[in-house]
């Protein structure tokens, strides 16, 4: 991850259209490194209702979310943006989650418009809808209402409490994968050849529709939209 460095201590300067100033010479300066894939990397996404989420997608099959949130948390306690420039990289040696719907390179992700859903486009020929949202967790007073049915009907048998009651380290495992899939979409891509490097997948601003490239049509490439309303 780069950003754009201040040019000298005074902050960023850039000179007007048509002026005899000197050139404007950006300074990008690499403040995080992102360590979790084991091949290449053929698209990113940054999330419109997350600054701090970012979705990438590799030719090792895999899916990977990073939460950047700690990252520019501590950046930003280290004060004006010269002494940003001399701070230490930061690297993150593990995804927030990692995402193993497709089969083969994955090609194309990109979030809707709001973030709630994700799409990725792969080799596979198969284009996945994922969900965004983590599932709801049960409240506490629910969790204490079947606490307390379950320990005094379920009194009789230690295998029917263990059914009915999951365990505490089940629920967190659980909760800890926050996308899911709830569509695969077979059609666009069913007889694409695996040709091309890239397959990106792009919503419209109102995300009511996606355009999914590299599909074929009558025998030719093209790029087919989808509405919402097709899945």
């Amino acid at each position: 991850i780069h950003r754009l460095a201040a040019t000298n201590a005074s902050g960023f300067q850039f000179g007007s259209f048509g002026s005899s100033a000197p050139k404007n010479k950006e300074n990008w300066v690499r403040c995080l490194t992102l360590q979790g894939h084991c091949m290449d990397v053929l698209d990113l996404d940054w999330s419109p209702a997350d600054m701090h989420l970012l979705v990438s997608g590799s030719i090792d099959n895999k899916i990977m979310i990073w939460d950047l949130s700690n990252c520019y948390q501590r950046q930003a306690t280290v004060g004006s943006s010269s002494r940003m420039m001399s701070a230490p990289m930061t690297s993150i040696l593990s995804p927030k989650e990692v995402l193993c719907g497709h089969r083969s390179f994955v090609k194309g992700v990109a979030f809707d418009p709001l973030g709630r859903y994700l799409v990725s486009s792969g080799a596979d020929n198969v284009v996945i809808i994922w969900d965004c949202h983590p599932p709801e967790a049960p409240s506490h007073s629910q969790g204490m209402s079947s606490n307390n049915s379950s320990s005094s009907s379920g009194s009789s048998s230690n295998g029917s409490n263990s059914a009915a009651n999951p365990s505490k380290s089940s629920l967190t495992s659980n909760d800890q994968h926050r996308f899911r899939i709830v569509k695969e979409l077979l059609g666009p891509l069913r007889d694409s050849p695996d040709t091309t490097i890239f397959r990106r997948v792009s919503w419209s601003p109102d995300g009511q529709s996606l355009c999914v490239s590299a599909a074929i049509k009558a025998c030719k490439p093209v790029g087919m939209v989808l509405r919402r309303t097709t899945w």
